[in-house]
């Protein structure tokens, strides 16, 4: 368990981290309107909302780490792979990524599928965490009840 704790760490702190590079804003790009203001693309708003998957994804990896119970590593996979999908969701369902395929946005040549491929590794890690979470006996030894 403290193998794919450390693996979803890494994939998560990679969510958190890489589309704050690989997004338009970052490659100097923005929406200018009629009246001359500019505003970020929706990639940008995909990069700021991955850290608020990436970091709780990260200390949940963490905690799979640190946990001893059965039940607290099942509620922690079943919640690492919600967050995990919610990384997925972002550049495809929930903000995008931009749409002009003429200027080969990094955004969408990187970010997407980077956050479609780790989210989907952070899903599958969990779901093993789950797995062998279900198989392991409950964290109680035998001495701590006897000791009561």
């Amino acid at each position: 368990m403290k193998v794919i704790g450390i693996l979803l760490i890494i994939v998560a702190l990679v969510i958190a981290i890489l589309p704050q590079f690989f997004n338009c804003q970052y490659d100097g790009e923005a929406i200018t309107l009629p009246n001359g203001k500019t505003i970020s693309m929706k990639c940008y708003w995909s990069a700021r909302a991955s850290l608020i998957v990436g970091i709780p994804l990260a200390f949940i990896g963490l905690f799979l780490v640190l946990a001893k119970k059965r039940e607290t590593r099942m509620m922690l996979a079943v919640v690492g792979a919600l967050l995990s999908a919610f990384a997925i969701a972002l550049p495809t369902q929930l903000i995008g990524v931009c749409m002009d395929m003429t200027k080969q946005p990094s955004c969408l040549l990187v970010m997407k599928p980077a956050l479609i491929g780790l989210g989907t590794a952070g899903v599958v890690l969990c779901l093993v965490a789950l797995f062998l979470a279900n198989r392991q006996s409950n964290g109680d030894t035998p001495s701590e009840g006897a000791a009561a």
